[in-house]
């Protein structure tokens, strides 16, 4: 068995369906759904402000849930589902679990009214972009892409505020749940790596960051169907404007820190400084 498997062995062997934990008539419209230090467009009037965070952490649900399709796809590639029992059954386990946390963000998404608004910048740039990398870097870039948002959320849980109910139970439940998911997306890029000379890094790391700075451009920042469902004037120029941001920017990198920190250590450097020329 694999190690990635291994480290899954007995973790998903109680399942509780987050859709049947999450209180959703708790969500509160009158309240921020993210902290307002953490939205990507600051200075906005507070009716507007708490529209721009049921926006983000919509943002935050759309991205995670991108990951969580890229990462089930690969999962069940192949004949994984016709390997010896155990690998089977912690596969089949982090498919059940990454569906239940799915539909999870999908239910956030419409509970913020955003079901039918563009919220990640050029998806299909990026599955095309994700499509054209090997083994390796798309393990290593679907460990720092989703870890780059869980630190979101980590972070946000982290603030001294009253958040919307609905969306701190949502991010308790993702957070809990991440520590897992990651392990195991960080012991298959480790595995993947492994067959990869010391030689072909270099350029294993030169395709991951452009990949994740991609992500980071489609993640963190809004759209500008995004900011005119949130009301804002020239939702156009406040897109380009954010995306030039160099705080927004700065909160991004900070995010991907540990992951590249991990991937360093594999001997692959994370690149990230042009990162806002992405996409």
């Amino acid at each position: 068995m694999p190690l990635a498997l291994q480290q899954l062995m007995g973790l998903g062997s109680t399942y509780v369906d987050p859709l049947s934990v999450v209180v959703w008539e708790s969500a509160d419209p009158g309240l921020p759904w993210l902290p307002p230090r953490l939205l990507s467009v600051q200075g906005l009037p507070q009716e507007r402000l708490l529209r721009a965070s049921r926006l983000d952490m919509a943002r935050l649900a759309a991205a995670d849930l991108w990951l969580r399709g890229v990462t089930l796809r690969r999962l069940s590639h192949g004949d994984a589902l016709a390997a010896p029992m155990d690998d089977a059954r912690v596969v089949l386990s982090r498919i059940r679990d990454g569906a239940g946390h799915g539909l999870m963000f999908i239910e956030i998404i419409d509970r913020a009214g955003l079901s039918d608004v563009p919220l990640l910048r050029d998806p299909a740039s990026l599955q095309r972009a994700v499509r054209r990398l090997g083994d390796a870097p798309l393990w290593c870039f679907l460990y720092a892409a989703s870890a780059s948002i869980e630190a979101l959320a980590e972070r946000a849980l982290t603030e001294r505020l009253a958040l919307c109910p609905v969306a701190r139970q949502v991010l308790e439940l993702y957070h809990r749940e991440a520590a897992p998911h990651l392990g195991a997306l960080r012991c298959h890029a480790e595995e993947a790596l492994a067959a990869v000379g010391r030689w072909r890094r270099p350029l294993v790391a030169r395709r991951l960051s452009a990949a994740v700075g991609r992500f980071l451009a489609s993640a963190f920042f809004p759209t500008p169907q995004g900011l005119a469902w949130v009301g804002v004037d020239d939702p156009e120029g406040v897109a380009r404007a954010s995306r030039r941001d160099p705080a927004r920017w700065s909160l991004a990198r900070s995010c991907a820190v540990t992951a590249r920190t991990d991937l360093e250590r594999l001997g692959v450097r994370l690149d990230l400084r042009r990162a806002d020329n992405a996409g």
